[in-house]
C-alpha cells in the first residue's frame, strides 16, 4: 500500500512538474494568431494596445480603436454632463473576413471623459484558447469559479496593476478542470475604481471565493486549503 500511495505521489508531482514546464515554455513562444490580431501582447497587462482603463481619455481611446484596427466608426457622443456614461459597440474584423457577424464584438464603456471597460466575447467558432492567455499574461493573480454565467462549469482569472485589471473567463471541461485548450468566452479590460470611491482590490486573502493559481489543476484541487 505505501509503495502503491509513494507511486501516486510521484505521479502527482510529475505531472505538476510537466504543467509548469508547459507554461513556462509556452510563455517564452509567440502568441497565436488570435492574440496577435487583437494585439494582447502590445503591452503588459492590463493595459492593451496602449489603452488604460480609467486614465485614457474617451475620445483617444475611441480614435486609437479605429486606427489601430482600421474600422471606421461613428463620431463618439459627447454626454450632456461629464458623469454620464457612454457605450458603444465595435466589431474586430477576423484576418482575411471583412468584418460584419464574422468579426469579434467588443462593448466600449466610457465614464467620466475616461476609458471604463472593454469586454470580448468570443463564439464557439472562434475562441482563444487558455494556453493562448497564459502565453500572452503569464499566471493570473487569482481565479474564481463560475457557475451563473457558466452553468457547466468555468473559472474567470484575474490580473490587477493598481486600479486596472483583465479579466478572462474560461469554459472548464467536463470535469471542470482547467486545461490549455480550454476555450475563452470573454476577456473584460477594465477598472475597479468608481466616482471618488477608493481602489478595490479583486485579489487577497479578504476576497470571499476567489483562490490563488495553482495552475492546470482540477476544481477540488483549488478548493483544499486554499482561500
Amino acid at each position: 500500500m505505501r509503495v502503491f500511495l509513494h507511486l501516486i505521489v510521484l505521479l502527482l508531482i510529475a505531472c505538476v512538474m510537466l504543467i509548469t514546464a508547459s507554461v513556462v515554455f509556452g510563455h517564452g513562444q509567440p502568441p497565436a494568431p488570435l492574440a496577435t490580431g487583437l494585439r494582447l501582447a502590445d503591452c503588459d497587462a492590463p493595459c492593451w494596445v496602449g489603452l488604460m482603463p480609467g486614465e485614457t481619455e474617451a475620445q483617444a481611446a475611441h480614435d486609437r480603436l479605429g486606427s489601430i484596427f482600421d474600422i471606421p466608426l461613428i463620431p463618439l457622443p459627447v454626454p450632456q454632463q461629464p458623469a454620464r456614461f457612454t457605450r458603444e459597440t465595435i466589431i474586430l474584423p477576423l484576418h482575411g473576413s471583412s468584418g460584419g457577424r464574422s468579426g469579434i464584438p467588443l462593448t466600449v464603456e466610457y465614464g467620466q471623459g475616461v476609458l471604463l471597460d472593454v469586454q470580448m466575447y468570443f463564439d464557439r467558432m472562434h475562441p482563444p484558447a487558455l494556453g493562448d492567455i497564459l502565453v500572452v499574461y503569464g499566471e493570473p493573480q487569482c481565479i474564481e469559479p463560475q457557475s451563473v454565467i457558466l452553468p457547466n462549469g468555468g473559472w474567470t482569472l484575474y490580473y490587477q496593476q493598481d486600479s486596472a485589471y483583465i479579466s478572462v473567463t474560461v469554459v472548464s471541461a467536463g470535469d471542470k478542470a482547467l486545461r490549455l485548450h480550454s476555450p475563452i468566452t470573454y476577456i473584460t479590460i477594465g477598472t475597479t475604481q468608481g466616482v471618488n470611491m477608493p481602489t478595490t482590490q479583486l485579489c487577497g486573502e479578504s476576497v470571499f471565493g476567489r483562490y490563488t493559481w495553482r495552475g492546470l489543476a482540477p476544481r477540488w484541487a483549488y478548493h483544499v486549503g486554499n482561500t
